[in-house]
């Protein structure tokens, strides 16, 4: 049987049709599928396996936990029959629920992580560089910055940041922890940086003009999972 005939076998099941409304918004934990779904972590993972056996799913492993995304690649088709899915289930009262626990999932997530970067501010660039290999970077970086406008994306205490400021033109540094950006601000003007300038924000939605800088970097960033 041909590949969109068994995706549309596998559409045809509404918790199989849950799971993949979730993990279009992100990829998931088996945990965090269980909570969102309000359901046993041994039915979720059975229609997982027919999931992922159909390529509809992608995973992979991080320590002892699982996660799960919407897989890549897909056909045109079979693009066509998730687009129709979606769309045509979007405001069942379970799917509906299901975005609200996830919205309270992902939130909590992103407090962990911040929680996490706040607590280790001012001691990021001491205690938590193996081998000084984000300054060896940086220093290497130095070298090649012409005089252009860089956003570093998750810039921590900005140790990249501070020194590729010595070339470019502008760098702006974006962090979503207050503490990371009150650390930071203060570092580059100790240092007399008068090009680097901080912005709380989310990497997902940058808090800068479209086309505003010449180059990104996203370098030692984190995922709390």
């Amino acid at each position: 049987m041909s590949q969109p005939f068994d995706h549309l076998r596998l559409l045809g099941d509404p918790t199989r049709l849950r799971i993949l409304h979730l993990l279009r918004r992100d990829e998931l934990s088996v945990a965090e599928l269980q909570e969102a779904l309000d359901m046993g972590q041994s039915r979720i993972s059975s229609h997982l396996s027919l999931l992922k056996q159909g390529d509809l799913l992608q995973d992979r492993k991080d320590g002892k936990r699982n996660f799960y995304s919407l897989a890549s690649g897909l056909s045109a088709t079979s693009e066509q029959l998730l687009d129709a899915a979606f769309e045509a289930t979007t405001k069942e009262e379970e799917i509906v629920s299901d975005r609200r626990n996830l919205d309270r999932i992902l939130d909590r997530r992103r407090q962990q992580t911040e929680k996490y970067f706040n607590e280790i501010a001012g001691r990021l660039g001491k205690n938590y560089c193996p081998g000084r290999t984000w300054e060896a970077i940086g220093h290497l970086l130095f070298h090649l910055t012409p005089k252009i406008t860089i956003a570093d994306l998750g810039a921590g205490e900005g140790v990249l940041s501070q020194l590729l400021a010595r070339r470019a033109d502008k760098v702006w540094c974006i962090d979503n922890s207050p503490r990371m950006v009150e650390v930071g601000t203060s570092l580059a003007s100790d240092q007399g940086i008068g090009n680097l300038e901080y912005r709380l924000g989310d990497i997902e939605k940058v808090p800068l003009e479209d086309e505003s800088v010449d180059l990104a970097l996203l370098s030692r960033l984190f995922f709390s999972k």
